[in-house]
């Protein structure tokens, strides 16, 4: 089967059944009164009260005091939109759910509720208490077209699953162009990690734009941890993530853009906001404009990235003393620049397998130890204007410039250690006096000194050759 098929879907299983005693309820209402659609008549729904217009929660019986579970309710009222899709609409309330929200293999759903974003009262709020953790909470397996919106949703201490999941079942198509917007996700009001935010293994073009997490063990996921799926072309604009026990983006997938974003400290108070693993590898990641920061604890790493194409711009990064800000695995092409980089033991930490293709241009550092960390796991890279390339038969070239003035000695660090240095050229570039001159001395396989004769300033240029 091609998994990008569309399957029909069907929610009848999870229907209200009207009863002999709420069909008489029903004939009674108070202007305005809204009667049966021909979708309902299709599908043998009886509203319970005929004052709320067809969508709304309520005219299926909805509790919006939480006493009683809505959950039948809300899947009867999902189940009345149109095959073409609709808007499932959900007043102020508080709406306790002691089952799964089912809006699978549906198109164009929109589940609409009121000032998701904020803890005001006049907001709508869902809370998930199964019995069990067996299932996810508002399910949107092969979903196609569906908004999520403006919508606070949460689960009781004990549920470890996924508040919203969109991801690809056996024998069903994927989810596809779907949106989560304006809505709080987790448990602010506890304090609870136990469970998930979003799930996006084998999910193409989703969006997440606008919403806050707090308090999940991790907020969205993207292919699974267990290696051999996808989740592509994702967007997550805009949102906040605040108090998540892991990193508040897992694993990824490819063609990822995360724009906008405020990535707060982990609930431990590490740095943490995205990571992957060797097996799950990123490609095509871009991170640009985003804020990190408030770590109050030493370690952990904002991004911890495997794959290749990453892009990291326009970021402001806040760290601590003993934290790293980007940590890359096996990368092969990345562009690191124009970024804000303040207290971090390591920037740049080029750990486990060899990456290639490295470019960090300019960026901003403040209270930094070390730009790099574990430099000689590159095979070429590039900071401009210092940079090196690993040419054949195990040759090391490297190079770099620096301002300098007359009888200055500089000391100069190797972007990468050699196993043996060969030569070292100097020049200048700026002093008008003939006789000045650029020298290299103290040479050593990780770095030398740099100088200048004479008076005056300029640039030099240096150029550093030897075997690995």
């Amino acid at each position: 089967m091609n998994r990008r098929d569309l399957l029909p879907g069907a929610l009848a299983a999870a229907v209200l059944v009207a009863t002999p005693s709420n069909r008489a309820a029903a004939q009674t209402c108070v202007a305005p009164c809204y009667e049966r659609t021909p979708r309902e008549i299709s599908e043998n729904i009886v509203p319970e009260d005929y004052q709320y217009p067809p969508g709304n929660v309520l005219r299926y019986g909805a509790d919006p005091t939480g006493k009683v579970s809505a959950t039948s309710a809300i899947n009867t009222a999902i189940l009345a939109t149109p095959a073409g899709g609709g808007i499932v609409d959900f007043p102020v309330g508080y709406y306790r759910c002691e089952g799964p929200i089912l809006c699978d293999q549906r198109l164009a759903i929109t589940l609409r509720g009121r000032g998701g974003v904020t803890a005001a009262q006049e907001s709508t709020k869902l809370n998930f208490t199964p019995a069990s953790n067996g299932a996810s909470f508002i399910s949107m397996h092969a979903a196609q077209g569906c908004t999520i919106e403006d919508l606070q949703i949460h689960a009781s201490d004990t549920f470890t699953g996924y508040l919203i999941d969109f991801s690809r079942r056996p024998d069903e198509s994927e989810a596809v162009l779907n949106e989560v917007r304006r809505c709080l996700i987790g448990n602010p009001y506890t304090s609870n990690t136990l469970c998930y935010g979003i799930n996006l293994d084998k999910a193409t073009n989703f969006t997440a734009r606008g919403n806050k997490f707090e308090y999940l063990k991790a907020a969205i996921h993207g292919q699974s941890g267990a290696g051999h799926s996808y989740s592509n072309c994702v967007r997550i604009l805009e949102n906040v993530f605040i108090g998540i026990e892991d990193h508040a983006i897992a694993y990824g997938g490819e063609a990822w853009q995360i724009r906008g974003n405020t990535f707060e400290q982990r609930k431990s108070g590490v740095a943490g906001a995205f990571g992957c693993l060797e097996g799950t590898p990123c490609h095509g990641l871009s991170f640009e404009d985003n804020w990190f920061g408030d770590v109050e604890t030493d370690g952990g790493q904002w991004v911890i990235v495997f794959g290749g194409g990453f892009v990291f711009k326009g970021n402001r990064c806040g760290g601590s003393a003993g934290s790293h800000a980007i940590s890359l695995h096996a990368v092969d092409g990345a562009d690191i620049s124009g970024n804000s980089f303040d207290t971090f033991a390591v920037v740049v930490s080029f750990d486990g397998a060899t990456c290639r293709n490295i470019s960090v241009g300019e960026n901003e550092y403040a209270s930094v130890t070390n730009v790099y960390g574990s430099p000689n796991n590159q095979s070429s890279f590039r900071r401009s204007p210092v940079g090196f390339a690993s040419l054949p038969n195990g040759l090391l070239m490297q190079w770099g410039q620096l301002p300098i003035s007359g009888g200055a000695n500089i000391a100069v660090t190797f972007p990468r250690s050699f196993g043996a240095v060969y030569s070292v050229v100097a020049s200048l570039v700026g002093p008008t006096a003939p006789t000045n001159v650029a020298y290299a001395n103290n040479v050593t396989t990780t770095g030398m000194t740099a100088g200048m004769s004479g008076s005056g300033a300029g640039t030099l240029h240096w150029i550093a050759t030897g075997n690995q």
